[in-house]
Formats: C-alpha cells, sequence, structure tokens
C-alpha cells in the first residue's frame, strides 16, 4: 500500500497533470489514499484468482 500512497502523491506533483488537478493539500492526500487504495485492491484480486494450495498429505 506505501507503493500506492508514494504513487497517488507522485501523480498530484507529475507536470503533465498539473494544469488538470487542483494543487491543494486535500486532493494531495485524496490522491494518496486512492493510490493505496487501489493497490490494495489489485492486491486483492490477484490473491482471489489464485487457486488453493494442495492439501498436504501427512
Amino acid at each position: 500500500m506505501l507503493l500506492g500512497w508514494i504513487a497517488g502523491t507522485m501523480m498530484h506533483s507529475d507536470p503533465a497533470l498539473v494544469p488538470y488537478i487542483p494543487q491543494d493539500k486535500t486532493v494531495h492526500y485524496a490522491m494518496g489514499v486512492a493510490g493505496a487504495l487501489l493497490v490494495l485492491a489489485i492486491g486483492k484480486w490477484v490473491q482471489s484468482r489464485r487457486s488453493p494450495p494442495p492439501a498436504s498429505a501427512a
């Protein structure tokens, strides 16, 4: 989730996006939260697609 937070806050200061995004602290933190939640959601989705491990014969 840290990676998503960093990516979201870096996106806020990206020169290509600055003209389209309001430059205030609320938007900065909101983009960080959105990035972290996106990483969490993708991780949960990937985890749900994996098959369960085989049962142990012990």
